[in-house]
């Protein structure tokens, strides 16, 4: 395995992880809570309609996500912190919206890609799939 292609895999882990940390779940970081069918259905299998979805939010909200978390870091009070997640969520929700997908499906991805290392797999795989087809473009 070439040197690139690790680099570029352990990103897309970094990627998939990030997703998973702190403001993973863009209702529940809002403090909207899911239904509990839809958390009762954890392990359920994901379509590949719905993996190519959440890979395209992944990748669309990712740069979002990492400078809101730099600036929440440096802010210095929580009043600030608190906005930026908000103006966050906002954003996310957008992106999400715009790719037609809810934030109920994307939130139930997220919280089964916690425990589902298939799933993790899939939507590594997939994010670098459209990553490679985007650089493939002329």
């Amino acid at each position: 395995m070439s040197r690139g292609y690790r680099e570029k895999g352990m990103a897309i882990r970094a990627m998939v992880a990030g997703v998973l940390g702190v403001w993973a779940s863009v209702a529940i970081g809002a403090g909207v809570m899911l239904p509990a069918r839809a958390q009762a259905n954890a392990t359920e299998t994901i379509p590949d309609s719905q993996v190519e979805l959440f890979a395209k939010v992944v990748l669309e909200l990712e740069p979002f996500r990492q400078e809101a978390l730099e600036r929440s870091e440096s802010a210095d009070d929580e009043s600030a912190k608190l906005t930026i997640k908000r103006e966050y969520i906002r954003k996310a929700t957008e992106i999400i919206e715009t790719h037609d997908f809810t934030v109920p499906d994307y939130n139930r991805i997220t919280i089964q890609l916690k425990d589902d290392e298939d799933l993790k797999t899939r939507i590594e795989s997939e994010i670098l799939r459209l990553q490679e087809r985007e650089a493939a473009k002329p």
